[in-house]
Parts: C-alpha cells; structure tokens; sequence
C-alpha cells in the first residue's frame, strides 16, 4: 500500500515527526511511502491519488500556516480551490499549550479539507509538548489508531483494540527499522568541478555566496552596522543596510547567478531568510570524529530502497562536493540534537561487552518518551549540539549518511525587513539582536546566523531569499495602532517609513506603544519618531514602557490599558456605533514581539476594554465585533518564541 505523509514545519519539528511516522509506516508495512513538505505537492493531485495523506503540522505565529505550507493554505482558502472528494486524510497538530492559539491551524486544516470533500479517516489530534509524555502522548495512539483504519493492524487485534489505543507509547517500540535517506558514495571521475574542491576558495566568503539553495538567492553587501543598544547593555541589537548586487536561481534551475538590476520586490512586513555557515572549528571537529580529512569528494543522492520512496528536496543532491562544504553549508550543527538523534546513535552502538550495552540503553533512554525529562535536560535544555553528543558518546560513529538523515538541515534564519522601499530605495534594513544565553548548567550559547550577522564586517556579503510576510498594511490610508517590544519593532519601522513616504498617508493617525527596558539603552529607533513626526507624520504618537526606569515595572500592556479610552475609540471607528469623533475608517491594528507573555496579556487587556469600555453587557456586540475584526483582518500578530 502506498501511503503520503504530508507536513508543514516551521523550525523542523513536524517534519522531524513525519520522518518518524514515516518508518512507523514501513515497520507496519507500507510498501511506498511518500514523505513530504505539502508545498512540494500539488493540491490537485492529493485526490486523485488514491492513496491516504496524513497531514502532520505546526501552528506558525499565533494561529498562521507554517512555511512549507502557507502557499498550499493559500490556495486551500481560495474559492476556486478544487474538490477533495477522493481524499481519504487524517490532521496530526503539533503545539505547546504554552502559547495562545493553541494548535488553531491543525484544527483549520481538518475544518477545510473536509469542506472541500475529504474525508477523514479519525479526528483531528491536537498534540501538546507540554504534555507528560511530549507529543508522544497522543502521537502513538493516533499513529495505532491510523494504521487499524488502514488495515496495517488487524481492528480485532486485542493489543490494538485496547492496550495499544491507551498507551501513548506502544508505537515507539525497538523494532522500528533504522535507515538512511540518503547514500554517499565517491563522486565519479570526470564529473563537474566539485563545490569546495578549489583551495583557494575553500571555506571563504566568495565560495559560500555560491552556495546552491532549494529557493532564489541574493546576495547582499553590508553597507552599514552600527549599535543601537547601549555599550555594555545585555541585549546586543545591531542596524544593518545591505545592498542586492546578485540573484541565484534555485538549485533545481541550475543555481546560475546574475546581477541585480532592480530592487529587491519586498512590501512592509516581509522578510529576508538569511542562510550563514557553520563555525569552522566545528566543522573540523566533526570531521574528524566522523573519520574524515574534508576534502574528499563525494555524490550525495536519495537512498528509496527502504520504503520511503520520496523526501523533501535537497539542495545537496546529485552534486560533487567535498565532504567539508556539505557540512559547512548544509547540516545545522548548532542545532540541539534530537531524541531521533540519539535513538540512531543508540543502534549504532555494537558489542555486548558492560561499557557497550550501558552506553547503547542510556541513548535509548534519552530518546524514550518515557525519559522526556531527562532528555530535555540533557540536550534541549542545554542546547546541546550534535558534535556535543558526539563528544559525550565516543564509542559511536555513525555513517555520513546516517548523519545526514537524523542531524537538522541548515535552514534559514527569517529577519524581518525594517526599511521601505518608499524612503530607502534598493537598500534594505534589518534590525537583529544577538541570540546569547546561558543554560542552567551555565554554558554560555549564541545563536548562529544572528551572531554572523551582528559581526558581519561593513562590505562583507550575506546570501538571503526574500520571505513573505504575515503582516499585510490596508490597501487605503486608515489608523494604525502598534504595539511592539524590542526587535519587533522591525516590521513597524518598514510599515510607518512605508507610510511616511507616501503623502497620502500624511494627515492619518498612526500610534506606536513600544517597550523595552530602559529609555538610555535599548529604545530602539527613538530619535527617528520624533524626526518622521517633525518632517513627515504630525499625527504619529508614540507611547513608550520602559520597564526597568521605574520602581514598578510597567510593560505595552499595561500603556494600552492607561489608554483604554483611546484604543476603545479606534476600535469602534468605522462602525455603525462609531461617534462623531471616533473617524469613519477602521483602524488596523498590529502586535510584534515575543511570544511569551506579552500577546497574551496584550489581547487580554483589547478583550477588557471591548467588555467593559466599548460594549459593556452587549454579549452580541462582542462576538460582533470580534469577528469583524477578524474577517477584515484588523489585528494582526506578528511574534516569535526564542
């Protein structure tokens, strides 16, 4: 039986569980398994396969489609999206309840395809890492419930009937069979110049603005990277300008370059997704733990004798590079190793002898959802990296293709653009801020690409595509409300400069609520609003919280909610219940930032004012104006999690 498996991702993790429910699949025996980002398909085909798809996705920024499945969502939500009646399909959401919006686009994702015609096999499972046993907690028993729908279990099965549908851990047995995606072998003589074999060129910077990726690549020159933050502040935040001067085709189109005779296409609220490399030093350590000079010249091609017969795309694939560019380049070694990791380390360990048999059931442990805890301490705590494990682990020695199957793909970093093209002509803006903390063991990590970026050299070159944003600005000029802490305030600088350039926009009320620590370290672009307001914007207000410049800490919230009548007066402008002076255009509002705390208590304090400022006791109204806020797409979240 041929089944599909189709994920969207946003940091890796649902992808990393599809490739799990995908050997669960073939240990069940599924005869060809396809597993595969769901943009990398057509929605046309899904029905007329005449195969099961089971959909596993994460919830992306409050509620939104995650990457590899927003232009498939896009087209899913349009009226002339085709008929789903031959698609038999089952949703598995991946969420943390942690976060507001909990696991809203699995739900949405069910919602539609059953809407147009699909027909699912079981219910939506909405999985929860926050749950006892991870998202194996409800992960296992849907796989086990999956596959009795589709007859790889017998439904009278004693085991599947009842012990296995209540163990949230019967699926992740032993026996689930270890292979590689992919097969390395020795390029073949005669075969194209090899990327990375010219020493002259090797690990420079020349050498990786070639770099083939699966998307259209520029290339930027820095042109400017100046501090924003106080000297000495704990939070490192830097302005970069960055001029195109090349664009690469995809991989897939052959990779050629061209230079850039126009600028970058970008509207306020996208975002460039910056690709960097990995430290040097790291790469050669793992060199030599995988038994490897560097520059051996091999051929990297997809390994479907197994079962899995398609997997995403890779840039890599079918092309000769040394052994160093492929792990300089295309394997994310900063990245906290997976359980899935350490389950292929656990099976790599040979021999029966005491130290053997300790070390391949203390990696199995770690990998169980039964040891969470002691996994999440071990590594995604500490955030340690798969070199780090390899180094714990001295006596495994995976194969390189092995490696490359269950390491994270080096994917990129997204940045919000903070520049309008209006104001800053084909330079573009990024206001980045170092990722730097310390692990409770005390181990001082940075993030990769952010501390490439905040130490790239004025004249160096970044390689980035350009990503669509969520945030789209009203197509005529209307209110703006912002509301952002710290780098959020990237996309809001791109939106108001956007505004500030066009003279149509002049006379419009716009009002920024920004927090931060303290006003002399970390207010970001605070000299720029009052000049916008005395040269362009007369009617842009900014109401600041500075956090730590007070006795009582005071964050955007807590400003919203001192400004209730204001807010109450924007929210009801361009109503029916709208007074004379409330304006007679709809109001747009955005929220940027962390995702932590700060959404949640922030829309607390809207749905506070709406109950008790705008509508008190009007139940009707509420749920009213709520959905006309959400129909017209007035409150628009833009947040990450760190």
């Amino acid at each position: 039986m041929t089944l599909y498996i189709l994920y969207g991702t946003q940091a890796g993790n649902a992808e990393r569980i599809a490739q799990r429910v995908a050997r669960y699949a073939v240990k069940r025996g599924a005869a060809q398994v396809h597993c595969l980002p769901a943009e990398e398909t057509s929605i046309q085909d899904w029905g007329t396969w005449g195969a099961p798809v089971l959909f596993i996705s994460a919830t992306a920024n409050q509620g939104n489609a995650p990457i590899t499945l927003q232009k498939t969502w896009n087209q899913l939500q349009k009226p002339s999206a085709p008929s789903l009646a031959g698609l038999r399909y089952a949703v598995y959401g991946i969420g943390d309840s942690i976060y507001g919006r909990f696991n809203f686009f699995g739900e949405m994702l069910h919602k539609r395809l059953q809407e147009l015609g699909g027909a699912p096999l079981l219910p939506c499972i909405l999985g929860d890492e926050s749950d006892r046993f991870g998202l194996d907690e409800t992960l296992m028993p849907w796989c086990w419930t999956v596959w009795v729908k589709l007859g790889y279990v017998p439904e009278e099965d004693p085991v599947a009937a009842g012990e296995a549908i209540r163990s949230p851990l019967k699926e992740g047995a032993d026996d689930t069979p270890l292979f590689p995606l992919f097969d390395v072998r020795p390029a073949a003589q005669g075969a194209a110049p090899a990327l990375g074999a010219d020493a002259a060129l090797a690990g420079t910077e020349g050498e990786a603005m070639a770099v083939p990726r699966m998307e259209p690549m520029y290339t930027l020159r820095v042109l400017r990277n100046a501090l924003l933050t106080a000297a000495g502040h704990f939070q490192h935040v830097r302005h970069l300008e960055l001029r195109p001067e090349t664009l690469s085709c995809a991989a897939a189109d052959g990779g050629a370059a061209a230079p850039v005779t126009a600028p970058i296409p970008y509207l306020a609220g996208d975002a460039l997704s910056v690709y960097c490399a990995n430290v040097p030093a790291q790469v050669e350590a793992l060199l030599q733990r995988l038994g490897y000079a560097g520059d051996e010249v091999v051929t990297v091609t997809p390994d479907t004798t197994h079962g899995i017969v398609a997997s995403r795309a890779e840039p890599f694939l079918h092309r000769a590079m040394t052994v160093r560019y492929l792990l300089t380049y295309y394997v994310d070694l900063n990245a906290v190793a997976s359980q899935e990791f350490l389950w292929m380390l656990g099976l790599h360990v040979v021999g029966d002898d005491e130290g053997s048999v300790e070390v391949r059931e203390r990696l199995l442990e770690l990998s169980s959802a039964r040891h969470i805890d002691e996994f999440l301490q071990y590594s995604h705590r500490e955030k340690r990296n798969v070199i780090e494990v390899l180094h714990d682990f001295k006596m495994v020695t995976p194969s390189l293709a092995h490696f490359l199957t269950f390491a994270c793909p080096m994917r990129p970093r997204y940045y919000d653009i903070s520049s309008a093209p209006g104001l800053d002509g084909d330079v573009v803006h990024l206001t980045v801020a170092q990722l730097q903390l310390k692990t409770p063991l005390k181990r001082e990590r940075e993030g990769l690409c952010s501390s490439h970026l905040v130490r790239a050299a004025e004249q160096s070159r970044v390689q980035a595509g350009l990503w669509q944003g969520t945030l789209e600005m009203p197509e005529e000029p209307a209110p703006l409300l912002f509301m952002a802490t710290s780098t959020g305030i990237a996309p809001v600088r791109s939106i108001i400069r956007t505004c500030a350039a066009d003279p149509k926009w002049k006379e419009m009320p716009i009002y920024l609520f920004y927090g931060c620590r303290f006003s002399e370290k970390d207010y970001l672009y605070g000299e720029e609003w009052e000049r916008l307001k005395e040269e362009r914007m007369p009617n842009l207000q900014v109401v600041t919280a500075f956090s730590r410049d007070t006795d009582t800490k005071v964050y955007v919230q807590h400003r919203v909610a001192e400004h209730a009548k204001l807010v109450a007066s924007l929210l009801l402008a361009g109503s029916p219940d709208a007074k004379l002076d409330d304006g007679n255009r709809s109001t747009f509002f955005f929220l940027c930032g962390n995702a932590n705390e700060m959404p949640v208590a922030v829309q607390g304090v809207f749905q506070t004012i709406i109950t008790e400022v705008v509508y008190p006791d009007q139940v009707e109204k509420i749920l009213s104006l709520n959905k006309r806020m959400t129909g017209e797409n007035r409150f628009q979240m833009d947040t990450w999690s760190s």
